[in-house]
C-alpha cells in the first residue's frame, strides 16, 4: 500500500483524458474530461488481483476523477436452460 506522500507524488504525474476534436472552423483543440469511472472486477474472491488492482486505481485517480467499485455480487450469470426450466432468476427479473 502507498504512502498519502507517495500517492500525491504519483498523482501529480498523472493527466486527465484529453480528447482532440475538430470544430467547424476546421481547426482541432483539445477538451478535458474529468469524471466518474465504475470498475468492476470479474471475481468475487476478497483477495482477487482485479480487485485489488481496482482499489489502487480508486486511490491513485486523478484529481477531479472518481472511480466507483462495484461488485458483480448477486447477479446470476446467464444459463439459458435455467431461464427455460425455471424462468428469469428474481434477481434480474423485470418488476411492475
Amino acid at each position: 500500500m502507498l504512502e498519502p506522500d507517495d500517492r500525491e507524488a504519483l498523482r501529480s504525474t498523472l493527466r486527465p483524458y484529453q480528447i482532440r476534436l475538430y470544430t467547424d472552423s476546421k481547426e482541432w483543440h483539445t477538451e478535458t474530461f474529468m469524471g466518474r469511472i465504475i470498475g468492476i472486477s470479474g471475481s468475487l474472491r476478497r483477495a482477487s488481483f482485479n480487485s485489488m488492482l481496482l482499489r489502487a486505481a480508486s486511490q491513485l485517480a486523478p484529481h477531479g476523477t472518481t472511480i466507483e467499485i462495484a461488485s458483480i455480487r448477486g447477479i446470476p450469470l446467464y444459463d439459458g436452460d435455467v431461464e427455460s426450466a425455471e424462468g428469469i432468476p428474481a434477481p434480474v427479473a423485470p418488476t411492475g
